[in-house]
C-alpha cells in the first residue's frame, strides 16, 4: 500500500487491487490506512466514496470483466449523467447491464456533484451519500436498486453505504416522491424525523406541512407501514393506495386518513348512473379508488341514484351522492363511513 493516490480518479480507484481489498474485505489495518490517506488528501473523498460504492455494487472480485469494458461503461455513464436528467446507459453485455441497474446512480451522483447540473452530492463521511436539490424545481434521481426519487426544492435524501444489502434505508429531509422497486427480501425504509415509513415495493409521497407542523405520508401504489418513535395514537399503521398518515410533529399523534386528492386506480368504471342502487355505486367507488366505503344496511337504505359523476373528484362524488340521498359521511381510520 505504498501507491501515490494523490492524482487518482474514480476509475483508477475502482481498478486498484488494494482499494478493492479494503472495500470488499476490510480489516483494521486497511481501515486505518485509508482513513489516514483521506486525512492527508481530503480532496479525494468524493472520488473514494464514489469508487467504493461502485466496487460494492459490482463486486469486481467475483465477476470477471475486462478493464476495457469497465472503462468504456464508466465513460458512457459520464456522458449520460452530465445531461440534465439521470438516465440509464445501454450496456454492452449482461453483466454490465446488471451492474448498471445496481450502481449507475452512484456514478451519476459523483459526476453530478462534479458538474453541478442540479442535484448536489455530498459524501461527508465515507459511509453515506447525500443528494440535495438546491434548485427551484423538482429533481429526479435514481437509487442503486432502481428506485426513483423525485426531490422537491430544498429537499435531500441520504443514502447509507449499506443500502441494498439487508435493507434499503434512506434519510429524508423535506418533501419527496418515492417509486420503490419491489424486493421482498430487502424492505425500503424512509426515515423522516421521528417517522419511519417501511415498504417492499410501492409509490408514495412524504410531505412536511411546516405551517401546521404535520408530516404526511401519502400512498399511491402498494402497501406502506408507517411508525413513529413517540406517537401517542396508533404507534404503527398500515396504509393502502390513496390512504394517508398524518403525524403531528409537536403532538406526536399518528392517524390514518384519506389522501387530499385520491387518484383513480381503475379508470374503466363508468360513473354515469341512471336509477342505480347506491350500494352498487359505493362498490364502484371502492373499486375505482381502493378506499373502503362502509355503511350499515339497517341505517342506510339502498336508494337509487341518477346522475353523471364522470370528471368529479373522489370527495365530490361522495358529497353529491350523500346530498342527493340525504345521507351523511365521515372520514375515519382511512375509510369513508356512510350513515
Amino acid at each position: 500500500m505504498q501507491m501515490d493516490y494523490s492524482n487518482y480518479a474514480v476509475n483508477d480507484f475502482v481498478w486498484d487491487e488494494d482499494f478493492r481489498k479494503w472495500v470488499l474485505h476490510p480489516t483494521k489495518e486497511r481501515d486505518q490506512y485509508w482513513t489516514n490517506l483521506l486525512e492527508r488528501f481530503p480532496e479525494l473523498r468524493e472520488e473514494v466514496s464514489a469508487a467504493r460504492e461502485i466496487v460494492l455494487a459490482m463486486n469486481l472480485n467475483d465477476h470477471p470483466v475486462s478493464s476495457q469494458e469497465m472503462n468504456s461503461w464508466i465513460d458512457e455513464t459520464m456522458h449520460e449523467v452530465t445531461r440534465p436528467a439521470i438516465r440509464r446507459v445501454a450496456p454492452k453485455n449482461l453483466f454490465v447491464a446488471a451492474a448498471a441497474v445496481a450502481s449507475v446512480v452512484l456514478v451519476a451522483a459523483y459526476f453530478l456533484f462534479r458538474n453541478d447540473v442540479g442535484e448536489t452530492v455530498k459524501s461527508a463521511p465515507l459511509q453515506a451519500f447525500v443528494f440535495e436539490n438546491k434548485s427551484d424545481i423538482a429533481k429526479n434521481i435514481r437509487l442503486a436498486d432502481g428506485t426513483q426519487v423525485i426531490l422537491d426544492p430544498d429537499a435531500s435524501v441520504t443514502v447509507d453505504s449499506n443500502f441494498n444489502q439487508s435493507e434499503r434505508s434512506v434519510i429524508l429531509k423535506g418533501n419527496a416522491f418515492f417509486n420503490v422497486v419491489a424486493d421482498t427480501a430487502k424492505p425500503f425504509v424512509v426515515h423522516s424525523g421521528k417517522l419511519e415509513t417501511r415498504v417492499l415495493g410501492t409509490a408514495f409521497t412524504v410531505e412536511t406541512d411546516t405551517a401546521q407542523k404535520i408530516l404526511h405520508v401519502v400512498v399511491r401504489r402498494g402497501l406502506v407501514s408507517v411508525a413513529a418513535d413517540d406517537a401517542t395514537v396508533e404507534r404503527k399503521i398500515l396504509l393502502k393506495p390513496n390512504q394517508q398518515a398524518d403525524y403531528g410533529i409537536a403532538s406526536g399523534t399518528l392517524v390514518k386518513t384519506i389522501a387530499r386528492a385520491p387518484l383513480l386506480l381503475d379508470s374503466l368504471i363508468d360513473f354515469n348512473y341512471n336509477a342505480t342502487p347506491v350500494y352498487q355505486i359505493f362498490s364502484d367507488i371502492r373499486a375505482a379508488y381502493g378506499i373502503p366505503v362502509s355503511y350499515s344496511k339497517t341505517s342506510v337504505p339502498n336508494h337509487a341514484f341518477s346522475g353523471n359523476l364522470l370528471g368529479k373528484g373522489f370527495r365530490d362524488k361522495i358529497k353529491i351522492i350523500c346530498a342527493a340521498l340525504e345521507l351523511d359521511y365521515k372520514i375515519e381510520d382511512g375509510e369513508i363511513r356512510i350513515y
